[in-house]
């Protein structure tokens, strides 16, 4: 397999979700979204996910997947797909929108994992 299909492939199930936060942000009413890259796994709408300040630190609280954001490939258009993984064009690029918390609550920097 050469390293252009190795980059592009699609993860591998029951590789935990692991998302690198890179900014936070709210909208009223809806909760938080943080924007980031996924970096391992894949997650999806609906998924429960555990915020964690630090890479290593324990989780501080749970949250769900209300959304999913991210560029169409090969355009400025925003899409909505139901799943998202680290494979692809974007490399696992994306925003997601978190219920049950506010932005305050994350900080970039943190990280949100589930395991698989």
């Amino acid at each position: 397999m050469g390293i252009f299909q190795r980059l592009f492939a699609p993860q591998e199930a029951g590789v935990p979700f692991r998302f690198q936060i890179e900014d936070v942000f709210g909208v009223k009413g809806r909760g938080a979204v943080v924007a980031g890259r996924i970096l391992a796994g894949r997650v999806r709408v609906g998924d429960q996910v555990a915020y964690r300040p630090d890479p290593g630190a324990a989780a501080a609280f749970s949250c769900r997947v209300e959304a999913i954001e991210r560029l169409a490939p090969g355009t400025r258009k925003a899409e909505h797909p139901k799943e998202a993984d680290a494979g692809g064009p974007l490399q696992g690029r994306c925003a997601l929108l978190l219920r049950e918390q506010e932005a305050p609550a994350f900080r970039p920097g943190g990280c949100l994992t589930r395991e698989e």
